[in-house]
């Protein structure tokens, strides 16, 4: 079980107040789950944007399931995600949480119609999860002995995240072919981009958003530093930065 068992770690959908057909696809990242987003949905939601928050393949159950998903299911998912929220919206900006992040911007390199993206702390290039891939075969589920002190520097936030127990160790390797495919896509990524990052960050090395910036397509993009922020940036200590400056990204690329 999760360290706070009150959470509701399923998928969200919330009709922006006064929406204008303007939409936003929050993605979370490997174990998590919409948890990492809910309050930046529920800001860009008091705004007018229509948010939804689905929950990936394998997600927000018991590590056991998630051993089974791969990048292909994620990637399905995110599609489907996208498909259903432009069906209801005529402009949409698609915003990712670490794995979550390359989701995002696998959508704005393969979809037509994606009018911007986000990328918070993108796992272009792992630092925690690589070394899992050295251990013996045995080894299926790894205890996330940190768990009560995430990848945050407000350990309070602990509270608003939902997340697997163990890391299964098969699956891995999914987020690591994740990674190279979508750096190899990134030049295809034409969207305006904003990229987050917080300088504290020990689970993605804070030098993907510098990779993910000077790779992709792009000419509008830009990136947000956060001095003080871990690696869940819509939850840390910056959090009204990220919500804000979010929006103001979302606003500038659906006008």
């Amino acid at each position: 079980m999760p360290p706070w068992p009150h959470l509701d770690p399923g998928p969200f959908h919330l009709a922006g107040v006064g929406a204008d057909g303007v939409g936003a696809l929050l993605l979370h990242g490997f174990s998590g789950t919409p948890t990492e987003v809910r309050g930046l949905g529920e800001h860009l939601a008091a705004r007018g944007v229509t948010v939804a928050a689905p929950l990936l393949p394998g997600h927000g159950v018991h590590h056991r399931e998630l051993e089974q998903s791969d990048r292909r299911a994620w990637r399905a998912a995110a599609h489907d995600a996208l498909d259903a929220l432009q069906a209801r919206c005529q402009r949409v900006v698609v915003v990712g949480q670490s794995m979550g992040g390359l989701l995002a911007l696998d959508l704005a390199a393969t979809r037509e119609g994606v009018d911007g993206v986000v990328a918070l702390a993108p796992a272009l290039l792992p630092a925690r999860i690589t070394w899992l891939t050295l251990l013996p075969l045995p080894v299926r589920y790894l205890p996330k002995h940190e768990e009560r002190r995430p990848d945050l520097v407000d350990k309070d936030r602990v509270r608003e995240l939902w997340s697997t127990s163990h890391t299964p160790v098969r699956v891995v390797p999914e987020v690591l072919r994740l990674a190279k495919e979508t750096g190899a896509a990134l030049p295809r990524v034409r969207a305006p981009l904003l990229v987050v990052q917080g300088a504290k960050d020990r689970t993605v090395r804070p030098a993907s958003a510098r990779r993910v910036l000077d790779r992709v397509g792009s000419v509008d993009k830009e990136l947000l530093w956060l001095a003080g922020s871990g690696h869940i940036v819509a939850v840390d200590a910056e959090r009204e930065t990220v919500f804000e400056r979010v929006a103001a990204f979302v606003d500038r690329t659906t006008r």
